[in-house]
């Protein structure tokens, strides 16, 4: 949300953002009367330099204007940003899938399954379409997919085309879950926050950061997926 990126900012000297601040969800607009929302990808402003970045909207197009598809009730965006880490060329993507439609269907129903489909297929065309890896270096895409990885909008990611990693373990145990539900329903606890990479040598480490910070052990509703890439030197 807007607010809490300005308070992030506010509260972190040394960093910037790179944001769409018009993404909104179902929730967030019928039920909270929010007007926009974030999703952004924050930056160290003296160790990145960001050479060129944007929004596009998923839906097919790409457009650089919030936008709907016939079977949204959301404006999802992606936001992205080419940039400079230690000499290394890196493009970041972060993104945030849908959950429901404009009929209210719940997140594992089949239209808002082929909602995310088209959502994914959108990013997908985007990275073809503006990312070279013999001159753009590193890709790393990330966000809040709303689904668990066995769904079939990851299957391009699985293959070996990206690297693929988010879990320290299985679905089912405690460790591999980023979605905590306030600790409220285990049930509706589950693994919908990713990293994915290419081009990296490979990952350094990586976890599932379930800390406590002042005292509170929820701060989000999500736990962060946390990870650190090898350099090629």
């Amino acid at each position: 949300m807007s607010d809490q990126r300005s308070d992030i900012l506010g509260n972190c000297p040394g960093y910037a953002a790179v944001y769409d601040g018009s993404s909104i969800s179902w929730i967030d607009e019928h039920l909270y009367n929010l007007s926009n929302a974030d999703v952004a990808t924050f930056y160290k402003t003296s160790e990145v330099s960001v050479q060129s970045s944007g929004v596009f909207f998923l839906v097919d197009g790409a457009p650089t204007s919030p936008a709907r598809s016939s079977e949204q009730n959301n404006v999802r965006a992606c936001a992205w940003m080419k940039c400079t880490y230690k000499g290394q060329k890196i493009l970041v993507l972060n993104a945030h899938l849908s959950y429901r439609t404009k009929n209210n269907s719940e997140a594992g129903s089949d239209d808002v399954i082929a909602l995310r489909q088209t959502e994914m297929g959108v990013i997908e065309t985007w990275i073809d379409g503006h990312y070279n890896p013999s001159t753009d270096g590193f890709l790393l895409f990330m966000g809040d997919m709303n689904t668990s990885h066995w769904e079939a909008i990851f299957d391009v990611w699985k293959d070996g085309t990206y690297g693929y990693f988010a879990r320290a373990t299985a679905e089912t145990t405690a460790t591999g879950k980023t979605y905590n539900h306030w600790d409220s329903d285990p049930d509706k606890m589950g693994t919908i926050d990713y990293q994915f990479y290419k081009g990296f040598p490979s990952v350094k480490t990586y976890s599932i950061d379930k800390g406590t910070y002042a005292g509170v052990e929820y701060l989000s509703d999500h736990w962060p997926v946390t990870a650190e890439y090898r350099l090629p030197f």
